[in-house]
Order: C-alpha cells, then sequence, then structure tokens
C-alpha cells in the first residue's frame, strides 16, 4: 500500500491509498481509521478534495467520483472506538 494522496480538513488528515482505500487520522498520524476500504483492488484514490463538509475522492482505474460526509466519516470513527 502506498499513499496516492492527501486532503486536509480543519484537523483532519485523509490520505487516500493503492489497492487500500481512504484513511483518516485527527490525531497526528498516531492513528489511522479506515474511511472507504472496499473499492475493486486495481482502483486507487489519486485525488482527495474536501468541499465544506463532504470529501470528494477522484478514483483510478475507471475515473469515478465519490462524495461522502465528513460529520458522517467522524460519526462512524467515534462509533469504532
Amino acid at each position: 500500500m502506498q499513499v496516492m494522496s492527501l486532503a486536509v480538513a480543519g484537523n483532519i488528515v485523509f490520505a487516500g491509498t493503492t489497492n487500500a482505500g481512504v484513511f483518516m487520522t485527527n490525531d497526528d498520524g498516531a492513528t489511522w481509521t479506515p474511511v472507504r476500504t472496499n473499492f475493486p483492488k486495481n482502483w486507487f484514490v489519486c485525488g482527495l478534495l474536501p468541499v465544506g463538509d463532504f470529501l470528494i475522492a477522484q478514483l483510478y482505474g475507471n475515473g469515478t467520483l465519490f462524495r461522502r460526509s465528513i460529520p458522517e466519516i467522524l460519526d462512524e470513527a467515534r462509533k469504532g472506538e
């Protein structure tokens, strides 16, 4: 797995990877939480962009974009703690 893209929204850093999906950290990288990891194995996240309350990811493999609410991402991460 390699990091292909980074995005920052407030104190949250998102990392898009090859073959592993998107992860986030809000503790300076001490821990990383999966945001979305169920992309097909031959796709990778080549671009991340926070826009308002949303995170937009560009996927290499089929050119797809996905959009996810950052508050939803944070709620799910808190539930996993």
